[in-house]
């Protein structure tokens, strides 16, 4: 029982210790980056989602219609929609 209670970080005068107690300066830091890579990384990825998803603005002339309308980003803008009206069709399985 003695080891479990180790392997939870209570010591056997029943105080409970934190879980880098015993950890070097180094290895704080090193974990610290770590989490904070991920973090960013995390956030950064996020925000590149979100601007890659995210719909064409409406245009404010012929020429930039005719731009917009040859972009791969409203090609992947028709197919979303077209996907999501099959999907809406009676009978479907779908949301």
């Amino acid at each position: 029982m003695s080891g479990l209670l180790e392997d939870l970080g209570i010591s056997a005068e029943g105080q409970r210790q934190a879980i880098d107690h015993d950890w070097s300066k180094t290895k704080r830091i090193a974990v610290a980056v770590a989490v904070s890579v991920i973090g960013v990384s995390a956030v950064v990825g996020g925000a590149m989602a979100w601007n890659a998803n995210k719909p064409v603005r409406l245009p404010r002339s012929a020429q930039e219609a005719a731009a917009v309308m040859a972009s791969d980003r409203f090609d992947s803008l028709d197919r979303r929609v077209r996907t999501s009206t099959r999907s809406r069709r009676p009978g479907s399985c779908g949301p």
